[in-house]
């Protein structure tokens, strides 16, 4: 399965000539979307690009603001099912925000978070599994994890969609949050792991655990380093102390977290099209080479943690399409003076 991505921006001067499903952001490509009913011969020429026959319908699958991220790397995972049984198809997989959906107007601080902590943005990524698409691809889908915490009430009610007591409807976000996202990725990477670390690595995690279940030696648990397995990490940029713990537990780098902290500094929490927006950064830095192996972790309401793995099947050099253009030169910045919510995130223990 290869993937040929399209860069999207928002642009409001365009969004009127948009069609209706597409209003919430105007794609960038060689064409516009165009997803009308009428029969195949009154389309024009872009129309016809993306026409799909009438035994494969359109298949839309609206997600709320609250999904976040993780929302689009399921959608990447269903759509690998598809295309696994629609042989010689694309699917056009289009990540959006839209603040306008969520946006709180009453006086509960703890809904207040999700009315500035989103900005809009988008992206759409074509997959295709046609044999002769594989020249014009950048990447080919190798793995996809998902991880759902949502049996646990203090994970499902950390992100949570409510009316106040003024019968106003938000988005709580509660102090757990960093809490249940640990244990998520915890449980996300203990799943990834075993199909894309080398087998010494998972001696040593095996080792490790072992010796702390059987109570042998009282030691910290074992870190993989991921470094063997992985080229580019790009993380769902949710918050500067999402990233910051990321970090701390994964023992990660300032390199290693440059795509992320350069994306939420300039484009902010796009929601689920942010993975993508670290992925241009890295292109347009011309760091993807032939066979670099990329990571996309997302997380979203739930709490849920998704990972998708990517191979890059070329060298892939700055882009057109690519929303980096204008300024990559000036990235990366120093961002030590930008401080997070510390009154409102904790930390992990």
């Amino acid at each position: 399965m290869e993937l040929s991505g399209c860069w999207a921006r928002l642009s409001r001067a365009n969004l009127p000539n948009c069609p209706e499903r597409l209003k919430s952001v105007h794609l960038q490509t060689d064409a516009h979307i165009r997803a009308h009913t009428h029969p195949l011969q009154s389309r024009g020429e872009e129309e016809r690009r993306y026409w799909r026959p009438s035994d494969r319908p359109w298949q839309t699958k609206p997600q709320p603001e609250i999904e976040t991220a993780a929302a689009n790397n399921n959608q990447l995972s269903h759509t690998q099912t598809d295309l696994q049984v629609h042989q010689n198809s694309y699917a056009l997989v289009v990540s959006t925000e839209n603040l306008t959906q969520n946006c709180y107007m009453g006086n509960d601080h703890s809904k207040l978070l999700i009315n500035c902590a989103f900005r809009i943005g988008g992206a759409a990524i074509l997959l295709s599994n046609r044999p002769l698409d594989r020249h014009s691809s950048k990447y080919q889908l190798i793995h996809t994890v998902q991880t759902h915490m949502a049996s646990s009430d203090r994970s499902y009610n950390c992100i949570f969609q409510e009316e106040d007591q003024d019968g106003l409807v938000g988005v709580t976000v509660t102090k757990d949050l960093l809490v249940t996202a640990s244990k998520a990725i915890q449980s996300n990477i203990s799943t990834l792991g075993p199909l894309v670390l080398p087998v010494s690595e998972q001696l040593l995690y095996f080792v490790n655990y072992i010796i702390r279940s059987l109570h042998v030696a009282k030691i910290q648990p074992y870190v993989p380093n991921l470094k063997k397995s992985f080229n580019h990490f790009l993380p769902h940029v949710g918050a500067k102390p999402v990233l910051d713990e990321l970090q701390r537990s994964l023992k990660l780098t300032e390199d290693d977290m440059e795509a992320s902290r350069m994306t939420l500094y300039r484009f902010g929490n796009t929601s689920s099209s942010t993975v993508w927006y670290e992925l241009a950064y890295v292109e347009a830095k011309g760091r993807i080479k032939y066979g670099d192996q990329v990571w996309h972790m997302a997380f979203g309401s739930g709490f849920k943690c998704t990972s998708v793995v990517w191979r890059a099947i070329r060298t892939v050099d700055l882009e057109v399409m690519n929303p980096w253009n204008d300024e990559i030169d000036e990235f990366p910045m120093d961002l030590n003076n930008i401080a997070p919510f510390n009154n409102f995130f904790e930390r992990t223990n």
